[in-house]
């Protein structure tokens, strides 16, 4: 199943005039599902196509289109695939946000974004036609922005971003969006992706994220909010702007004694690490233990943190749980 948004144009405008088709949008207050039927099968979402004739009007001359996809949606969950024609430059940004009455669904979606067309451009159209097409399709690009703002962190979305190659499989000929960010102001998200992304941003302090990539990010930003370890973020440049920030190990990450949070190339800024970040496990408790840097402002290095010595960390806990016992019974 093939849904497909086309990009329409002005007949009147100038020849060889480089312009903006305008914004286009697609708002689903509930959850959006791709789901089909068989193992085999999947939905594409074509968030940008050309409509030939309306983009290309035979004898125009060739028109520079950039066309702005936006999607505001209350969850995201299945398997499918999100598409930018390769003909016109696009730019999209996919908005996870409450509804109007405040209520965001969550889900777990996987599958990818990529570049392909499902417009057929018939070796017979006019020499000037394909022309048209052609110079059109030269130097276009496509980005995708996440942005996570649904404003509750208690209800989960989770994206599983894939390549083409591992989605369709080493012979397809579809090719992967170019350029990809994901920013978290407000709720909670979950974000593991095999491509690259250029920059991750925790930006609210309602904001929960948790990454992972094999790939390297092109820029690592925390202004706050807390991070889920997922594993070592490896990052190009990386950025603390918080006054304070949290970051969640779970029970399997404890049981090492250094933990690599994020290793980068280049330290944008110079800051406290035990200053800003707070350790805390899964259930919510304060842990202890601290946090370092290697390297300082302008070099490469890490921030880790190591965690308390087993015996204290359990001790904490225990002290916690006899607080606990003895509020119970009052």
């Amino acid at each position: 199943m093939n849904v497909v948004m086309q990009c329409h144009s002005d007949y009147n405008m100038d020849t060889g005039a480089s312009s903006s088709v305008g914004d286009y949008y697609f708002n689903v207050g509930g959850q959006m599902q791709f789901n089909h039927s068989g193992d085999s099968g999947f939905i594409r979402f074509t968030l940008s196509e050309a409509s030939g004739g309306d983009l290309w009007p035979s004898g125009t001359g060739y028109s520079k289109f950039n066309p702005h996809v936006v999607g505001n949606i209350g969850g995201l969950s299945g398997r499918g695939v999100f598409s930018a024609t390769k003909w016109l430059s696009t730019t999209v940004d996919i908005n996870f946000v409450s509804n109007s009455e405040g209520v965001f669904q969550g889900g777990v979606w996987t599958g990818a974004f990529t570049r392909s067309s499902t417009e057929d451009y018939s070796p017979d159209s006019s020499e000037q036609w394909q022309r048209e097409v052609y110079q059109n399709s030269i130097g276009s690009t496509a980005s995708v922005a996440f942005v996570m703002d649904s404003g509750n962190r208690s209800v989960k979305q989770t994206v599983n971003l894939q390549s083409a190659k591992t989605f369709f499989g080493d012979s397809t000929s579809e090719t992967d969006i170019e350029s990809f960010t994901v920013e978290v102001r407000s709720g909670n998200l979950e974000f593991n992706s095999e491509l690259a992304i250029d920059k991750v941003s925790l930006a609210g302090d309602n904001a929960l994220l948790k990454f992972t990539s094999a790939q390297k990010v092109g820029e690592f930003v925390i202004d706050a909010g807390a991070l889920a370890f997922g594993g070592k973020i490896t990052a190009g440049d990386f950025t603390v702007g918080a006054v304070s920030a949290d970051i969640i190990f779970t029970a399997a990450d404890l049981a090492a004694h250094e933990i690599v949070v994020v290793e980068f190339d280049y330290l944008s800024n110079d800051f406290d690490p035990n200053e800003v970040f707070t350790a805390y496990d899964e259930n919510g408790n304060e842990i202890g233990g601290e946090f370092s840097l290697t390297g300082g402002m302008g070099e490469s290095g890490s921030l880790i943190f190591t965690v308390p010595e087993p015996a204290a960390y359990a001790a904490a806990l225990g002290m916690l749980a006899l607080f606990i016992a003895v509020r119970r019974r009052k």
